[in-house]
């Protein structure tokens, strides 16, 4: 990890995953352990601070030696004309550049409403990128600026109900 790494992961205690988030605590919590017993040293709280991934990668513990990388995504019919989309994410950790997922958005009545290649799904709420035949192909788009850690952390506390 990189310059802040220990800050973001000390502030990511405080957002209690394990307590607000349950359901998603034990699939990270198995995603960890899948990665220790293939020889990734990738923890539970690694994996915590990657749900809020794009806002902490903009935070002010960052600093200049943050190694943002970048991703690719394409789009592309075949001759059948099926539509086929393939994105790479070229960040840390490692082993989360093997997480992709096809995902199919689907409503109520099982129609298609979109589909992806991502792997944010796997360890967060959305998708980065997006297709809908006929319609328009979406990928997420890198912004540039600082917050304060403090203030992406308050933004993302669970609201007591």
């Amino acid at each position: 990890m990189g310059q802040g790494s220990k800050d973001v992961l000390d502030a990511n205690d405080k957002i209690e995953v394990r307590e607000h988030f349950p359901e998603t605590a034990l699939e990270l919590q198995g995603i960890a352990n899948d990665f220790e017993g293939h020889g990734y040293p990738v923890t539970f709280q690694y994996l915590s601070a990657w749900l809020y991934f794009h806002e902490l990668a903009h935070t002010d513990v960052v600093g200049a030696g943050f190694d943002s990388r970048e991703c690719t995504g394409i789009v592309a019919e075949t001759t059948r004309g099926n539509l086929v989309q393939l994105a790479n994410m070229d960040q840390s950790p490692l082993a989360a550049r093997n997480l992709t997922l096809r995902i199919r958005v689907i409503d109520n009545t099982s129609a298609v409403l979109f589909e992806g290649v991502d792997w944010y799904t796997l360890l967060s709420t959305g998708v980065s990128r997006a297709v809908k035949q006929g319609v328009a192909s979406v990928q997420e788009n890198w912004r540039s600026g600082s917050r304060k850690l403090e203030d992406v952390m308050t933004d993302i506390q669970p609201l007591d109900m």
